[in-house]
């Protein structure tokens, strides 16, 4: 075995017998179908134990691992999938001017923030905004908040891929004295790759039995 470790913005996740990474800074995912059993991933780490010194020069060599430890602390680990989700059938609260206020933030957040950026800034600037999040003493339960929100965003003009969904909503619980985990995930045979928000085992914006197909391999 021959050890690396991955880069700050590159994570790895184990699928049944696949490893897939994925390089935040590149966009992009890389697969290495049946390695699981010769891989060995710490993703607390960043510790990558490859079957032989080949192997981890290749990952050095593509710049996706460095032969030393990171300096920095690396992203937290993911959580586990959610195991429930919030029920959008309940009552709701009809929105206030302030949500309204809110809801056009968002937007604006989505055309400075997101639109044509690539997608390692988009992360990088929920990160600092999350570290930013006002912790309002509003008695507002957050589910109500969610609610408030899914009402409201079959209006926004918006496309409704799971990125663009689960920024807006981040940024709305955000300026709602919130915060949520922003996960994402892939699965195999076939690849896809997908996000979500999740508040310890609640997702607040899909539902826990569409996820059980996903891997979590990266929170912000």
């Amino acid at each position: 075995m021959a050890r690396v470790f991955l880069r700050s913005d590159v994570h790895a996740a184990i699928l049944g017998e696949d490893v897939i990474l994925l390089d935040i800074a590149a966009d992009a995912y890389l697969s290495l179908p049946s390695a699981a059993i010769q891989f060995q991933v710490d993703a607390r780490t960043g510790a990558v134990d490859a079957p032989d010194r080949d192997v981890a020069d290749d990952l050095v060599n593509a710049g996706l691992a460095q032969l030393t430890p990171l300096s920095t602390p690396r992203w937290p680990s993911p959580p586990l999938l959610p195991q429930r989700g919030v029920d959008l059938a309940a009552p709701v609260a009809p929105l206030t001017a302030r949500d309204l206020l809110r809801l056009m933030g968002c937007l604006l957040d989505l055309a400075r923030f997101y639109r044509g950026q690539p997608f390692s800034k988009i992360l990088a600037f929920a990160r600092q905004a999350r570290a930013r999040a006002p912790h309002d003493a509003s008695p507002c339960d957050l589910h109500d908040v969610v609610r408030r929100y899914h009402a409201a965003a079959i209006w926004l003009p918006a496309p409704g891929k799971c990125l663009v969904r689960s920024f807006l909503l981040l940024r709305f619980l955000h300026r709602c004295g919130y915060d949520a985990v922003w996960v994402i995930g892939a699965r195999t045979w076939p690849f896809a790759a997908h996000c979500w928000l999740q508040v310890g085992d609640v997702a607040l914006d899909d539902a826990p039995e569409r996820l059980v197909s996903y891997q979590p391999i990266c929170a912000v």
